[in-house]
């Protein structure tokens, strides 16, 4: 069994295909003792075999993913001071820390990231200035954030986003 984890959901998890471990981060709040506990587990679902490390700070993290050519965790943290926007950065679950690579980034929708580690991008769905839903691509080594408004007829329901580093090829769910 997976230790409890109460908060976990959509753009919270991640997988390493080289060690073959399923990555998630969790909450867990306690309104009873005003505190909330946030954590990152790593499980090995041919073994069972888990660890949950502590996140320090009090961190909301959206859209992990796993570069496998760099073996680095990615992802964006909700920033709430000065103003409320998003940050990417680099996760080290080893110690729970986040190192912020870029602030003040439009954030992804829930669910629609995913991470080319052939180019090293974080390829994702957000709202621009105008509120449009667009593609972006990030590089992480350059930290050039490129986007592209999406031009489909209708409504614009993405729900998931895949990178295929095999076939260099990415995938896209709409309904």
């Amino acid at each position: 069994t997976i230790d409890s984890a109460i908060g976990s959901g959509n753009g919270f998890a991640t997988y390493d295909p080289t060690q073959q471990i399923y990555h998630f981060y969790s909450y867990n709040n306690y309104p009873q003792i005003n505190q909330i506990f946030r954590y990152f587990h790593s499980v090995d679902p041919q073994t069972g075999a888990q660890t949950r490390v502590p996140v320090t700070g009090f961190d909301d993290f959206r859209e992990f993913e796993y570069d496998a050519l760099k073996q680095k965790f990615y992802c964006f943290r909700i920033e709430y001071s000065p103003t409320y926007g998003y940050s990417f950065g680099e996760f080290n679950p080893a110690n729970g820390t986040y190192q912020p690579l870029m602030v003040g980034v439009d954030g992804p929708l829930n669910e629609l990231s995913t991470y080319n580690s052939n180019q090293g991008e974080m390829i994702y769905i957000g709202l621009d200035g105008n509120g449009a839903q667009t593609l972006y691509t990030l590089q992480t080594d350059s930290l050039t954030l490129t986007s592209i408004p999406i031009l489909t007829p209708g409504p614009q329901n993405f729900y998931d986003l895949e990178y295929d580093n095999n076939l260099d090829r990415l995938f896209a769910v709409q309904g």
